[in-house]
């Protein structure tokens, strides 16, 4: 299990890991942590890929705070380079963006790029799938979403920016 729909950091961080550790892997994308923890207790999935830390924005809290309330361990941990990218449905250019979308990590992350436009209004997704998902759909000019290539790929969305995160080695 791990988070968001397919493309989302944590669901390339599965992939990953599975093709490193397992002979088949069957994926269970899930809305929020506690489902992705609730579908391991409940014997939905046999493992759990979250997040923990993050070398930008330091650890997720929300998962440190599940796993201190379920009898579940780590069994294993791997690193994923995170690339941000601005993405688009069409074109469009930086001038006409007026809403952005991520998960609060990327926020967070790059919020040295991110406060060069004070103008954008920033919504919060469940994760950068979701935020992919919801610019995929709008088909505006005036939104973005902070998410993977790979993932904006996934939606048929494109790179306006390569965002270079606060810190070179997120």
């Amino acid at each position: 299990a791990f988070l968001g729909p397919k493309g989302s950091y944590s669901h390339l961080a599965a992939r990953q890991y599975a093709a490193r550790h397992f002979e088949q892997f069957i994926e269970s994308g899930c809305a929020k942590f506690a489902d992705i923890f609730n579908q391991v207790e409940t014997g939905q999935a046999d493992y759990a890929v979250v997040p923990i830390e993050n070398t930008s924005s330091g650890a997720i809290n929300d998962v440190y705070d599940l796993l201190q309330h379920t009898s579940l361990s780590i069994v294993g941990e791997m690193t994923l380079t995170i690339d941000h990218c601005l993405l688009v449905s069409g074109t469009t250019d930086l001038s006409t963006i007026n809403t952005v979308y991520s998960h609060p990590q990327p926020f967070q992350q790059c919020s040295k790029f991110l406060n060069r436009y004070p103008h954008w209004k920033i919504e919060y997704t469940e994760s950068t799938s979701a935020a992919m998902e919801k610019v995929a759909q709008a088909k505006s000019p005036h939104v973005a979403a902070l998410g993977s290539e790979a993932g904006g790929t996934l939606y048929g969305l494109q790179v306006l920016e390569r965002i270079e995160a606060n810190q070179r080695q997120n």
